[in-house]
């Protein structure tokens, strides 16, 4: 979720709200769409989607396909205590 919310950043230009463009199919997604405030003396939003939502911004569609996480293998670790976030997207630019 923090690479999502990062790269819906990184694509704001003017529109700063995204908008879901379809909702999830699967069961076990959170169904919930909520907003978080991204400063408490900000009158920024940051929208959450969950996995399988698509997000438009800017002329783009951002969808995460799905989250993995791992510990790394034989030539490349992650740090003491942390760990890699594999995040398999899909960005449509119309």
């Amino acid at each position: 979720m923090i690479v999502v919310l990062f790269i819906i950043y990184a694509l704001e230009t003017e529109d700063t709200s995204p908008k879901l463009v379809e909702p999830t199919n699967t069961e076990s997604s959170k169904t919930d769409d909520s907003t978080v405030s991204a400063d408490s003396n900000s009158n920024n939003e940051i929208r959450v989607f969950t996995i399988g939502d698509t997000a438009s911004i800017n002329g783009y569609e951002i969808r995460v396909n799905k989250v993995e996480y791992s510990s790394g293998g034989e030539w490349m670790k992650p740090d003491e205590g942390n760990e890699f976030v594999i995040v398999n997207l899909t960005i449509t630019n119309n």
